[in-house]
């Protein structure tokens, strides 16, 4: 029961998430694609390089997470490098999908939100890996970070059991960051067609 109201209460606050970046984008346009192009352009392509390099690490953490959430300790893959690199991988989506925004507001937004939130997430996780897994998980916490990757020698298994049908359902929630920047680019496209009037132009 408690698993099932944490998993809705995130499930809602992602929504939120959502919601309020489609707003400020749909509401908004970018100054500097009027004033300073190229540097909208560089913006731009900054950030479908990050959302492309946070979906690409999204689905290599599912490819090892997927099903073993809490009930089996990860630590190979991209786990022997950070605890937490499905986290790590959705911060740099963020910045990324606001990047291509054309802003700089709307990506400081997102990390500020992002740094304000996760931080109680991963300890509530931790929290539960230690319940279940006890000294092991200690010293897995003790030698790898909780964030950032380590600078080390990836640990890889020549072979690991993966379930098709739960890593499928987390393909689709490991590409939300393409989703929204398709949405931001259509939202983009009906401002300057005139369909949707913007009150707004942040840098």
């Amino acid at each position: 029961m408690a698993r099932s109201v944490w998993r809705r209460g995130r499930i809602i606050v992602s929504r939120v998430f959502v919601a309020c970046f489609v707003v400020l984008v749909a509401v908004s346009a970018s100054k500097w694609g009027s004033t300073a192009p190229l540097a909208a352009s560089v913006l731009f392509l900054t950030g479908m390089l990050l959302v492309g390099i946070a979906s690409l690490g999204r689905l290599w953490c599912s490819l090892y997470i997927a099903g073993r959430k809490t009930e089996t300790l990860v630590t190979v893959g991209p786990y022997s490098l950070c605890r937490h690199p499905l986290y790590f991988f959705s911060f740099i989506g963020m910045a990324g999908v606001g990047l291509t925004t054309e802003t700089l507001l709307v990506p400081l937004m997102l990390i500020v939100g992002f740094v304000a939130y996760y931080p109680w997430v991963m300890r509530h996780e931790e929290h539960k890996l230690r319940f279940h897994h006890g000294q092991v998980y200690d010293d897995y916490a003790h030698r790898v970070p909780r964030f950032f990757p380590r600078i080390s020698p990836l640990i890889e298994p020549t072979e690991y059991f993966v379930n098709p049908k739960v890593y499928r359902r987390h393909v689709f929630s490991a590409l939300w960051f393409i989703w929204l920047t398709g949405i931001a680019e259509m939202i983009e496209q009906f401002h300057e067609l005139n369909w949707l009037p913007h009150v707004l132009q942040i840098y």
